[in-house]
């Protein structure tokens, strides 16, 4: 079915994995609750006297509505009712007030939708109060102006935001791990972190954990156990329990899971709505499972267990670890792969979903490294991270690759902590030198060097389709590489891959370049979805 929506620009760039002090204790971070409404903290003003200026344009809408949803609502026990409250203060789904509200909401939502002729295709109550449906441009502009509606936004795709512990000084006689923590094996215990993102590799060493057993006498905080329905839950430093299912899927089975990765989830409905079978990425899984690596990256860096073996290339890198290497992990997996670089990716309702859940679940933490609005703070993902906040979810997002310049850090909300990184090592870092002098130099681990050698673009051995062979994917390339030094422009397949496909045509060595995306368009109706990376 043609949708129009607004695709963010397509980017998969290197960035540092975002992470916070949450990671280390038992955060409660809320946003204040007072007497002020929803919409006004909100920064929006709505009703019939408003003035609605934005030019929509027709495809896939949130429609988020001006009552708030449960997390934050005093007639559901939410944070606005009890302002300050005290960490075990957790806000419960199951509660029947809680589940009363929620279904006050969705009828209120049907009855705006009704009125305005559109249909609901998603709906949220919990962390944002919210509607999908695909809209014209006078929809939109209608529903903008509903005294009920808060705000009506596009349903975008969004790309993952893609170094050490000793930058921020854990290690050592001197680190926080030992000084605060009694040493790494104990930084993290007893907290929970979600991370939203676009895979897991649960056999990766970093993660890999003990079989869940069930519990015997009482739990000890972080110290998971298996419950008689095969959920696993874990006693948190703040005294409540985190309890999470493991999703299983095709090459996930539920052993997946275990004392380390609490519990997976994979949000994939808007990805097989969208993107025919036919036109998937074949490695990809519907499952929590990780074709490629962001998400188990991302992971990694921020409790990956300790003294595990690092090499590259069968160069040894010593033993590593994560910030917080005693943490637990819950995954939840919302961005896709497919073979069109138009499509698939983040979904912005996959994503409020996934905060939904790990609101459910009781983490302490929830990690966002994927891209996002920078102009607007009622975003719906913007808005679900507010009730996560209040929720007592330390909430960490990535300030994006862009910049510097305006408008360029996204996830600008005040109760999210937005992080970005200008300074890493550089050990692992390569010159290129050109015949005219000049000299750049980039991120390498190549540990032998190539040339002099005649420098070429990739589309220039191209073994037929010129677009495949500017990216360098697999079998793009002919013999016209050979002896050259290829350059190979960032998309698609892996980093890795690309030098092995200049190998396998002859070429002696690879330079890896970011090209910048095409301009954005007001508009655009295909099919499947578009996205970015």
């Amino acid at each position: 079915m043609p949708r129009s929506l607004t695709p963010a620009p397509r980017r998969r760039r290197l960035a540092a994995a975002v992470l916070g002090l949450g990671l280390f204790g038992a955060p409660v971070l809320a946003a204040p609750a007072g007497a002020v409404d929803h919409a006004e903290r909100a920064g929006v003003v709505a009703g019939p006297e408003s003035t609605v200026t934005e030019k929509f344009t027709a495809g896939r809408h949130f429609v988020v509505m001006k009552d708030a949803p449960s997390v934050v609502a005093a007639e559901a026990g939410g944070t606005a009712a009890a302002p300050g409250a005290a960490p075990k203060a957790k806000f419960d789904a199951g509660h029947p007030r809680v589940k009363n509200y929620e279904a006050k909401l969705k009828r209120q939502q049907e009855k705006v939708a009704r009125e305005h002729g559109v249909t609901p295709q998603v709906t949220f109550q919990r962390a944002v109060n919210a509607f999908v449906a695909d809209l014209s441009a006078e929809d939109a502009q209608r529903l903008a102006k509903d005294p009920n509606v808060l705000a009506v936004t596009p349903d975008e795709q969004m790309a993952p935001d893609y170094s050490s512990t000793e930058f921020l000084g854990l290690p050592g006689k001197d680190g926080v791990w030992k000084g605060v923590y009694g040493g790494e094996k104990n930084a993290g215990k007893g907290v929970v972190v979600g991370v939203i993102d676009s895979d897991i590799h649960p056999d990766n060493p970093f993660v890999q954990g003990s079989e869940l057993q069930p519990l015997k006498g009482k739990p000890k905080v972080g110290e998971p156990y298996r419950n008689a329905d095969g959920t696993a839950s874990v006693l948190k430093a703040d005294g409540t329990v985190a309890t999470a299912e493991c999703e299983t899927g095709p090459d996930f089975p539920a052993s997946s899971c275990d004392t380390k990765l609490l519990g997976a989830y994979a949000f994939s409905e808007d990805f097989e709505t969208f993107v025919p079978a036919e036109e998937r990425d074949p490695n990809e899984r519907l499952s929590p499972l990780g074709v490629f690596s962001h998400g188990t990256h991302v992971v990694t860096t921020i409790l990956g267990r300790t003294g595990v073996a690092q090499s590259i290339d069968d160069a040894d890198y010593g033993t590593g670890a994560g910030v917080a290497p005693a943490a637990h992990l819950i995954s939840y997996k919302i961005c896709w792969e497919d073979t069109d670089p138009e499509t698939g990716g983040c979904y912005t309702s996959a994503s409020v979903a996934a905060i939904e859940k790990a609101i459910e679940n009781n983490v302490d933490v929830i990690n966002y490294s994927i891209s996002g609005n920078n102009t607007s703070i009622v975003d719906p993902v913007a808005m679900a991270f507010r009730s996560a906040a209040e929720a007592g979810i330390f909430v960490a997002a990535s300030a994006g690759n862009s910049g510097p310049g305006p408008n360029t850090v996204n996830h600008s909300s005040p109760w999210i902590t937005t992080v970005a990184a200008e300074t890493f090592s550089n050990e692992l870092t390569a010159t290129v030198e050109f015949s005219d002098g000049s000299k750049h130099r980039g991120a390498s681990a190549a540990r032998t060097g190539a040339g002099p050698a005649k420098v070429i673009h990739a589309a220039e051995a191209a073994a037929g389709d010129a677009e495949a062979a500017r990216l360098c994917l697999p079998d793009s390339l002919s013999d016209a590489a050979a002896g050259k030094i290829v350059l190979c422009e960032r998309g698609r397949n892996a980093r890795a891959e690309k030098s092995e496909v200049v190998e396998a045509a002859g070429g002696v060595g690879m330079i890896l370049v970011n090209t910048p995306p095409p301009p954005a368009r007001s508009t655009r109706t295909c099919t499947p979805c578009p996205r970015c990376t």
